[in-house]
C-alpha cells in the first residue's frame, strides 16, 4: 500500500478479511485502498462498513474523512476528523481542506507552543500545511520529520493525494528515496 502496489495490498487485505470480517482497521485500510485506486465508490461503501462495524476507531474516522474529502464531501470529512483521536496525524489537513483554514491555524499554534513537541509533530505539522497548500512549510517539515526518523512514510501510501501539490517535487522525490519509497 505505501509502495503504491495497490492489487497486492488489496489481495493482502482480502485475506486477513477473510480471517477477521468485522474488523474495523482491515475494513478501513481496505477502503482506502479503493480511495488510492481512485474506485472512490467502493471506498465509501467500506468506509461505511468500518465504522459501523466500530465507529470509534482511529482509521475508520480518519481514513473515512480522507476517503470523504475525496468524494468531494467536505461536511461529512469534517464530522468524522472532529471524532478521530488527536493521535491522527492528518486531523488538521482534513480541517484545512474543508474549508476552515481559521482552525487549522490555531491547531498549527497550539501544536508549536507545545514543550515538549509532541511525538510525531513535525509529521503533523507537514500535513497541516499541506491542506494549507503551502508546499515549501510542509517540504521543511517532512525533511525534518524524516531526520528525526518519525515514521510519516507509513501513514499514507506516497500515491495518497495528500501528496499531491508536492509529488512532482525534486525535494519529495529525494525525500521518499531517503526513507526506500522511491518508486
Amino acid at each position: 500500500m505505501f509502495l503504491g502496489r495497490t492489487a497486492e495490498a488489496m489481495s493482502q487485505l482480502r485475506s486477513a478479511r477473510a480471517e477477521d470480517p468485522a474488523s474495523a482497521v482491515v475494513l478501513s485500510h481496505i477502503s482506502y485502498v479503493y480511495y488510492l485506486d481512485g474506485q472512490m465508490d467502493s471506498a465509501l461503501v467500506e468506509s461505511r462498513r468500518a465504522l459501523e462495524n466500530d465507529s470509534a476507531n482511529m482509521t475508520s474516522t480518519g481514513l473515512g474523512a480522507l476517503v470523504r474529502l475525496g468524494l468531494n464531501l467536505p461536511e461529512e470529512a469534517r464530522k468524522l476528523i472532529d471524532r478521530a483521536p488527536r493521535a491522527f496525524s492528518a486531523n488538521t489537513y482534513v480541517i484545512a481542506k474543508s474549508g476552515d483554514i481559521t482552525e487549522a491555524r490555531r491547531r498549527l499554534q497550539e501544536m508549536d507552543a507545545q514543550t515538549p513537541q509532541p511525538w510525531m509533530a513535525e509529521t503533523k505539522r507537514a500535513y497541516a500545511y499541506l491542506g494549507l497548500g503551502d508546499t515549501a512549510r510542509a517540504l521543511s517539515a517532512l525533511e525534518r520529520a524524516t531526520d528525526g526518523k518519525e515514521i510519516w512514510p507509513f501513514h499514507f501510501g506516497w500515491t495518497d493525494p495528500i501528496y499531491a501539490s508536492i509529488r512532482g517535487s525534486a525535494r519529495f522525490q529525494t525525500l521518499l528515496r531517503r526513507v526506500g519509497l522511491a518508486p
